[in-house]
Formats: C-alpha cells, structure tokens, sequence
C-alpha cells in the first residue's frame, strides 16, 4: 500500500472542491453554503501544508488541524488510504440526494392539503363577512341571547382587518423560505442533510449510512488497511455518533473474537456479523470484501424502502392532518351557531 503525500491530499481536496462548485450534495461535514466550505477547505490545506513542512506526518497533521471535522477527516483518510475519493465520496452524496429527494417530495405532497386550508380559510372568512350578520339579525329578530359561539364570530368579524392577512402571509413567508432554502442547497454541498425532520428519516439516514460504512470498509481491506483501523476510519466518516461508539465499544470488548448475536454493541446485528466473519478470516480484502458489499446492499436497500414510504405516507397524513383539521374547523364554526339557534326552537 503506497504512502499519501501531501500532494495526494491537496488533489483530493481539489476533487472536493470541484465538486462542491458543480453543485453536487455531498455530506462531508463542511460549512452550510459553497462559499463558506471552499473558504474551509482552503484553510485545512493551508493548515495541514504548513504541519507538513515542520516535519509531522499527513495523517497527524490532518489530525491536529482544528478547522476540520471528524466526519472529514474520516471521509479524506479513507480516501488517501484507498487511493479512491469517488468511493469516499460516492455515499456521502447518495446520502445527501436521497435525503433532500425524500423532503422535496413531501414538499410537493403538501400542495394539495395547502389548497384545501386556503379554500376552508377563504370560507372562513366569507362567512365572517355575510352569514355572521344574519345570524345576528335573526336572533335579534327572535330575541335570542346569542351564544358563546355567535359572540366568538361576531368578535372576529369585528377584528377581521386586523388578522385577515396573517395566515396568508405567514404561509407566503414559510414558502418564499423554502425556495431560498432549496435554491441555497442547489448549490451547496456543504449543506448536506436539510435541516427539517420527517418521521422514519432518521432511520433511514443511519442505514444508508450503514451502508456507507460497509462499501468504504471493503475498498480500505482490498487496499490492506487492517480490519481494526479501516473500521475505525470507516466509522468515523460515517458521520454517526452511534457507530463511532460502536466501533469502539467492538474493540474494547474484544467482539472480533466472540460470535456476533451474542455480543453486546452499540452496532447493528448484520455489521457485526459481517465484522466478525471478516476477522475469522484474517481481515483480507479479497474474502471479505464480498460480504461487506452485500452488507452495504442490503443497508442502501433498506433504505431506499423507508424512504419511499415516508414519500408515499407523509403527504397522506398531512392531507388527513392539515387538511382535515381546516375543514373540520371550518365546519364546527358553520354548523355550531346554527346548532345553538335551532335547539331552543326545536324545544319550544
């Protein structure tokens, strides 16, 4: 296995940067805009450069850099014991396009129960301005005391200029900051993951990045990276607090050398089944490479299931959610007055 210059850290941090320019979403740990990653990056190189010239290795000079984060340091250290950045980066930006896939459906899933709280809004408010009125005449036409609800309309429709337009310009607002927001990650790579959360997603984030670490794993043993260390890299550039414990909670109790279902670890049950068949077999690339890749298979693939489920069942229970909620409200404010009027009739 050839030693990583500086050289080979500089052209990778240029693939990186060059990436981050053309616009693709990768998950590397860097600053929320393109500006601010590239600005970050460069000062890494110059950091790990000036390290390097005062004598320290690559790898304790990427180290000590403070600018850094674990998940890239993770991420560049793989990618220079490989010799292969497209298989440091390849899962980091399938991660982030599936992420940001999966919320850009429910965004557009949205669109329907947004129409339905507008119609029953616009109800609302005509019935403020011409029902309210006649439900007053009319008690007063029957000397009627009107209720709690005719009050509660009748209050509205007096304060209508003052809250009419709030509803409609708090939706505009939240809309008109979702498109600066998209179009901010179009071309951002360092804004990886989107910053707001679905049920179910994070689950699907820590498989892919199961996945993730299973593929980057078995291109670091088909390069000779031992199993202990390659899984340490591997974890730290997942990214993922729980699998960096894990992988030294794996160490520390010696998990390489007891049976998987029976060892206690902060890991899932294929991984450590697949780490200890790797290490019965002496950590080589070419044997256990095959199961990692199927490991890593079976992750994306888990994955890509609960994504296309929250895609298909978050816009239908925001439908029944928002959807349902303005109707229904639109209907008890209709239907309650009407309710209050009739009873004292029906009765005498």
């Amino acid at each position: 296995m050839r030693t990583a210059t500086l050289d080979d850290f500089m052209a990778l941090n240029d693939q990186l940067a060059a990436l981050l320019q053309a616009g693709v979403p990768i998950d590397a740990g860097l600053a929320r805009s393109t500006q601010e990653s590239l600005a970050q990056l460069q000062q890494i190189n110059a950091g790990v450069a000036r390290r390097v010239a005062q004598g320290a290795a690559l790898e304790a000079a990427l180290e000590q850099e403070d600018v850094a984060t674990a998940a890239y340091r993770g991420m560049m250290q793989v990618g220079l014991r490989s010799g292969n950045l497209p298989a440091a980066l390849a899962g980091q930006s399938h991660l982030a396009q599936a992420v940001r896939g999966t919320q850009e459906a429910v965004w557009r899933g949205l669109f329907y129960p947004l129409i339905v709280c507008a119609l029953a809004y616009a109800g609302f408010v005509g019935m403020c301005l011409f029902f309210v009125p006649v439900l007053e005449e009319l008690h007063a036409t029957l000397r009627m005391t009107p209720d709690w609800s005719l009050r509660l309309l009748a209050a509205l429709r007096e304060t209508l200029p003052m809250w009419v337009a709030v509803p409609p310009a708090v939706l505009l607002l939240v809309l008109l900051w979702h498109r600066i927001a998209s179009r901010r990650a179009s071309f951002s790579g360092g804004a990886a993951l989107p910053r707001f959360w679905l049920p179910g997603l994070g689950r699907a984030i820590y498989w892919q990045r199961c996945a993730n670490l299973a593929d980057r794993l078995a291109t670091l043993l088909e390069a000779g990276v031992p199993l202990q260390q390659g899984l340490a890299l591997t974890a730290r550039a997942a990214g993922d607090a729980s699998l960096i414990r894990g992988a030294d909670q794996y160490f520390a109790s010696g998990s390489f050398a007891a049976p998987p279902l029976i060892v206690e670890a902060n890991l899932p049950s294929l991984l450590r089944w697949v780490l200890f068949h790797s290490a019965s077999t002496g950590g080589s690339g070419s044997s256990s490479s095959p199961a990692l890749r199927m490991a890593a298979r079976w992750y994306r693939s888990a994955a890509g299931r609960r994504a296309e489920q929250i895609r298909l069942a978050a816009p239908l229970l925001a439908c029944i959610v928002i959807g349902g909620t303005a109707t229904l409200l639109y209907g008890l404010a209709l239907f309650v007055p009407l309710i209050h009027l009739y009873r004292p009739l029906a009765v005498s």
